[in-house]
């Protein structure tokens, strides 16, 4: 069976199968519409709102200074090159 039509008249076909499958006793095939139902009426709510909260969402990236060559403290006095032993 395919069920068509836009994603509310889907949510809504769901309900209706979900409801006569619990009727006739049927709870897991109920449980399945139900869950293909909420799929839609997520798919009917979310519709539009998830470019603009997505766009909101993504911080800002700022450029970070690139490290020097040899970083030292601040407090730390400058070290002198290695040098080999002269003989």
């Amino acid at each position: 069976m395919k069920v068509r039509g836009n994603a509310n008249q889907i949510c809504e076909k769901y309900l209706s199968l979900a409801r006569d499958a619990a009727t006739a006793g049927d709870r897991i095939m109920a449980e399945n519409y139900f869950q293909h139902a909420e799929h839609y009426y997520r798919v009917v709510n979310g519709d539009g709102q998830r470019t603009p909260q997505h766009q909101q969402r993504q911080p800002q990236v700022a450029e970070k200074p690139q490290p020097a060559e040899n970083p030292q403290p601040a407090d730390a006095a400058p070290t002198e090159p290695a040098t080999e032993p002269q003989s």
